[in-house]
């Protein structure tokens, strides 16, 4: 996925407890949060945020930051990361967001939770 961030713009912190991203930056130097420690990349830069990390990234820069995002397994990522940055330019600065894998098929629903 293409991300394209203004000055000013990014994501509130949050935790995919399933899910890997890569990201690589095209243009700009925009910052990651990883923990509780930011670090800025630079273009020809990668980032890899493993499952379960609490993460953020932003724009402080001047110019248009532009990354590729790659995320493993894939999941509804794109629309996550629209919703987040909605809510971020909205004043929430500060949310977790569980994104989980594909639910398994009802069978195996019903063997681990129970008829419902």
């Amino acid at each position: 996925m293409e991300i394209w961030l203004d000055p000013g713009e990014g994501v509130t912190p949050h935790i995919h407890p399933a899910l890997e991203e890569r990201f690589e930056v095209l243009a700009g130097n925009p910052s990651f949060l990883s923990g509780r420690a930011w670090s800025t990349a630079a273009p020809g830069g990668t980032v890899v945020v493993p499952a379960g990390a609490r993460h953020a990234y932003r724009n402080r820069g001047g110019e248009t930051a532009h990354m590729v995002c790659h995320a493993k397994p894939p999941s509804t990522l794109q629309e996550f990361l629209g919703e987040t940055a909605c809510r971020s330019r909205s004043g929430h600065r500060e949310m977790v967001v569980l994104l989980f894998p594909p639910m398994p098929p009802r069978f195996v629903q019903r063997l681990l939770f129970g008829r419902k």
